[in-house]
């Protein structure tokens, strides 16, 4: 594995891991004050994205009736255990719950926060890219 600080993307899922844990301090401050579950208080900030900000109201909704439980417990479950679907699936969470305001790129963590989410590729493999390459094992 690369060392941390050569790491911009991670490229496989040991470097992926590594960048949760690495930052998880970061991670687990942009969920106490942006998911859905805690997200009464959040740090006020002007919208930028109208239509976007709309457009994730519902999705926030649609996790605080999921009902999951707290998400720093299932931060730190979820990285002791290496449950990579459940992990992307909370960072996403974090993610809609950020405001679509250009002032949020200011948090610590952010922008790993958006390479985690953009690159789960490297812990969930693409269901369509792995029937292909079995498709092409078979041949």
């Amino acid at each position: 594995m690369r060392p941390l600080d050569e790491i911009d993307y991670p490229q496989d899922a040991e470097e992926w891991w590594a960048m949760v844990e690495h930052h998880q301090e970061n991670i687990l401050s942009l969920c106490a004050a942006f998911h859905p579950y805690y997200r009464k208080s959040h740090p006020q900030m002007p919208i930028t994205a109208a239509r976007a900000e709309e457009a994730c109201k519902d999705v926030r909704e649609e996790i605080l009736k999921e009902g999951k439980g707290d998400p720093q417990v299932r931060f730190r479950a979820n990285l002791k255990s290496k449950q990579a679907v459940e992990m992307v699936n909370l960072l996403n969470e974090v993610w809609f719950g950020m405001p679509e305001s250009s002032n949020v790129r200011e948090q610590p963590g952010f922008f790993e926060l958006c390479d985690l989410c953009s690159e789960c590729y490297c812990v969930i493999p693409d269901e369509d890219e792995e029937k292909d390459n079995q498709s092409e094992n078979q041949s």
